[in-house]
């Protein structure tokens, strides 16, 4: 294990929410190389959907359809060593904070994840990435969140979208082959000259989202993902993301045809409330997009 700072998470509230941000640093029993929202509460929920060691919307690595490794999140050393990528949080007040993630040794990728909690539920995540290289192999950049969801009574994630064989969209579960453990979903509607590539570990389901928004329940609440499009998003689960009984609910963002020095950004909410209905959750999206979200 590699020397990391021992660094606090800093402690947003904010309605009826309240999150710990982290950087890539160890805290207690928290992992290094593993930032975002060390945990997350609602006052109906004392117990955070996130897996204590890890994290929510984790910027964990990058990847091009050649190949994957996992800056920002860490990076080998010549011999082995697994060394934390540089990062700092800032707070800018009690509801909002950011994790800063320099310039990154192989990919050339400079980042700034903002989470700043809105009431009465909500958490607004504002995503910006700037390539200072051109490192990416098959011209877009592929950015990977993971979030560890901790011991929920269901796995899998629920999604708006539609299969191949469907006449209709509304809410499926989210799909696996059998005996495996990774799926990910596209956008139905997704613009021409966007990667068809594999998305990496696992394989790409035929449910695919129409709407960009994706739901799972922990205990008695909903924690709902929503994305400011579907362009370049690719929605994904894996049943055993860190451990047997701790799946991992995911997404990726694609940036086809980038430019070295722009900063390419991307807004999601997440939603973590009681369950009430999917209708409900559906309202929670609309509404959300109708204010400018999208």
């Amino acid at each position: 294990m590699p020397e990391t700072p021992q660094r606090a998470p800093l402690i947003l509230k904010e309605g009826d929410l309240e999150a710990a941000v982290i950087d890539n640093s160890e805290s207690g029993s928290h992992r290094f190389g593993y930032n975002g929202l060390a945990s997350l509460t609602h006052k109906e929920c004392s117990e955070s959907p996130f897996v204590p060691n890890y994290a929510g919307v984790n910027f964990e690595f990058l990847f091009d359809g050649t190949r994957h490794n996992m800056e920002p999140r860490w990076r080998k050393e010549e011999n082995e060593t697994l060394i934390a990528t540089p990062s700092e949080v800032k707070i800018s007040g009690p509801n909002r904070a950011s994790v800063h993630l320099p310039e990154t040794v192989d990919w050339g990728i400079e980042s700034w994840v903002a989470y700043q909690l809105v009431a009465p539920h909500y958490v607004d995540i504002s995503i910006r990435i700037q390539p200072r290289k051109d490192s990416f192999q098959h011209g877009y950049i592929g950015a990977f969140f993971a979030s560890y969801i901790h011991g929920p009574e269901q796995k899998e994630v629920r999604l708006w979208g539609k299969r191949k064989s469907d006449l209709e969209s509304g809410w499926r579960e989210g799909d696996l082959p059998e005996g495996d453990v990774w799926n990910s979903y596209r956008f139905l509607n997704e613009l021409p000259g966007l990667t068809r590539d594999p998305f990496f570990f696992g394989g790409t389901s035929d449910l695919m989202f129409e709407k960009p928004v994706m739901y799972g329940r922990f205990r008695n609440m909903a924690l709902a993902f929503m994305f400011d499009r579907g362009e370049g998003i690719r929605l994904a689960y894996r049943r055993d993301g860190a451990g047997e009984k701790n799946p991992a609910w995911d997404f990726g963002i694609l940036i086809p045809d980038y430019k070295l020095r722009r900063i390419y950004s991307r807004q999601v909410r997440l939603v973590f409330k009681p369950f009430i209905s999917e209708d409900d959750l559906m309202a929670e999206y609309e509404q959300w997009r109708g204010s400018g979200g999208r």
